[in-house]
């Protein structure tokens, strides 16, 4: 009984361990069975330009001065009052005649604990109502996805929409193609160029919108998820490390009270580990979701958590319950017992006999 019962413990520990690198590898690499496994992922195909792009934001960051002190501010920076004028015109040109893909952006963006991926809708996206607000509230369709291109895999990403908004537009006037739509890519003419190089060098924090508070708490989040990787990749060594020990216990008398207890102690810890990761990575994410479809009337941008990697996780966390739980009764009823009784050494009734005589 005792050898089946720690088969069991070994079972479920192997899981944990499994289940914890299967929720950690999504999106390491533009593989199909890696891409369906993310934290987030943001659909753009109605996104609203006028909402994401702030031009007012330009004045702010160069006109915040005294006006007596803004013209010697202007010629260090070589841009004139005017320049500035004709700057935030070319923006807005942009964010008028522009779509998503003509700034280079693909469809979707997904975010994922080694980097990010993009890739296009595969059909498009349809609504059966009508009107203004049933036009940016298409259905828009999470199954329908082909990932093209994922980032080189770092480890904990912090994802940095500036970083990639920027890197996007930087590519769009390469004309170089990576991860958008192929069949719907089109090369820029000079003019188009150069509008874009003007976004390109004026788009910062003070210019770049995003919904809710999701630019406040950006910080705070990406701190998180890196904790969150952190621990989940410690659930996953432990847990592995929890295999072995299980092995090993085979090789000692289970009625060693003191390693029996240190065992419960170190599956514990491992099922706490698992618990406050899932709940970070579930939290943060929920949070941004939630940030973003409240909004996707204005930005018309909508997001999905990924059913596999929150399935992964979560079921890495009941796996390592499982093992506190069967360990625990395992101990509490004795399952871990050898079921050899045991006997205290007593003197031959000779030598009670002697003893009694001698006390008469």
């Amino acid at each position: 009984m005792f050898k089946i019962f720690r088969f069991v413990l070994i079972i479920f520990s192997l899981a944990c361990t499994v289940l914890s690198i299967f929720a950690l590898t999504g999106s390491y690499a533009n593989k199909s069975y890696l891409t369906n496994t993310y934290l987030l992922n943001f659909h753009l195909t109605h996104a609203n330009l006028s909402a994401i792009i702030d031009t007012s934001g330009i004045s702010k960051r160069d006109l915040s001065y005294s006006a007596s002190d803004i013209g010697n501010v202007l010629q260090d920076a070589t841009v004139t009052p005017g320049q500035i004028q004709q700057i935030q015109t070319t923006i807005n040109n942009i964010v008028s005649t522009f779509t998503y893909s003509e700034l280079g952006l693909a469809d979707v963006y997904q975010i994922g604990y080694w980097g990010y991926c993009k890739g296009y809708v595969l059909k498009e996206e349809t609504y059966s109502g009508s009107g203004a607000v049933g036009n940016v509230l298409k259905s828009f369709d999470n199954s329908q996805v082909n990932y093209t291109w994922c980032s080189s895999p770092t480890p904990a990403f912090a994802f940095d929409p500036l970083e990639i908004f920027k890197t996007e537009i930087g590519n769009k006037i390469n004309n170089t193609i990576q991860g958008a739509n192929p069949f719907g890519f089109v090369v820029l003419n000079q003019e188009a160029s150069s509008s874009l190089q003007v976004l390109l060098d004026n788009i910062n924090w003070d210019t770049l919108n995003l919904p809710g508070d999701l630019k406040k708490d950006l910080s705070l989040l990406q701190n998180l998820t890196k904790a969150s990787f952190g621990i989940i990749l410690a659930v996953a060594v432990l847990s592995f490390v929890s295999v072995l020990l299980q092995f090993l216990g085979c090789c000692f008398s289970p009625d060693n009270c003191c390693l029996s207890f240190l065992n419960f102690i170190y599956e514990f810890i491992i099922f706490i580990l698992a618990i406050i990761s899932a709940a970070f990575a579930t939290g943060v994410y929920y949070y941004v979701r939630r940030e973003v479809n409240n909004n996707t009337v204005q930005y018309g941008i909508k997001s999905f958590l990924s059913i596999n990697f929150y399935a992964f996780l979560w079921a890495a966390v009941v796996a390592a319950l499982l093992v506190v739980i069967f360990n625990l009764l395992g101990h509490c009823c004795g399952l871990f017992g050898t079921g050899r009784r045991r006997y205290r050494a007593v003197p031959p009734p000779a030598a009670y006999e002697h003893e009694f005589k001698g006390e008469m």
